[in-house]
């Protein structure tokens, strides 16, 4: 099995959680690289104070077999037939701040780091696709295996079954059992953020004279503190407010 990093939301995360997990993936053998929420400080320089440091999986270092590269890591060959990697890449809908060529899987996939690559399975965007340039070269992005963001209610999670062993490359997504009723974290996080958030966003603008240009100002500098997820809501609920005035 091969994680494309991202196993933990956070690295502080608890001891029973880590017991939990190791149990689960001693049952097979797992390859891993490193998300950016894994790594403390955003950074592979405090890898073993990370809880994935002792996760029952291997760390993908680069090589002639299956290479990893986590996040953060430049890619130093370009021989491996498989490369696992945490980085951020879309094929149709960019992400915010990561839009052009450098993100495009359809031009990264001639580059000299990937175009000889058998199989590239990649993390961070949080929406699944497959690209296959030919037969036998197919890029994966692995998606979420749970929702974590209002945008991704209707989205179902999945794991990923892939061969190599023929001429043509084989991916096929294994839909993962989910409630598409129970109450996601970020719709959570969207209740506080209208209660406290935007709650403390409109007392702020009360105190200024030029409110239309100001608001949109604290909140980019407020939410610049916060996770992606809660970003999201934030934003969300401003388009809401929007919509209803």
């Amino acid at each position: 099995m091969f994680i494309a990093g991202d196993l933990y939301d956070k690295w502080d995360t608890s001891f029973k959680l880590v017991n939990d997990v190791n149990n689960i993936l001693s049952q097979v053998a797992c390859y891993h690289v490193a998300g950016n929420h894994d790594l403390p400080y955003h950074s592979m320089a405090h890898y073993t104070s990370s809880p994935l440091s002792v996760t029952k999986s291997i760390l993908l270092m680069q090589g002639k077999g299956n290479s990893g590269a986590s996040y953060g890591e430049q890619i130093q060959e370009t021989s491996a037939n498989v490369l696992i990697q945490h980085r951020m890449v879309y094929l149709s809908d960019p992400v915010y701040g990561h839009e052009g060529d450098n993100y495009d899987v359809t031009k990264l996939f001639e580059t000299a780091a990937y175009k000889d690559r058998r199989l590239v399975i990649t993390g961070d965007n949080h929406k699944a696709f497959v690209y296959r340039k030919n037969l036998r070269q197919v890029w994966l992005n692995t998606g979420p295996v749970f929702r974590t963001s209002v945008t991704e209610k209707d989205y179902a999670p999945k794991c990923w079954y892939v061969d190599t062993d023929n001429e043509s490359t084989v991916v096929e997504a294994i839909d993962i059992p989910h409630d598409v009723n129970a109450v996601d974290r970020t719709e959570m996080y969207l209740d506080q953020v209208k209660d406290t958030f935007v709650s403390a966003f409109a007392e702020q603008v009360k105190m200024q004279e030029s409110v239309s240009t100001d608001f949109m100002k604290q909140v980019e500098a407020l939410v610049a503190m916060v996770d992606d997820p809660t970003k999201e809501a934030v934003y969300k609920s401003i388009q809401e407010a929007e919509s209803e005035g």
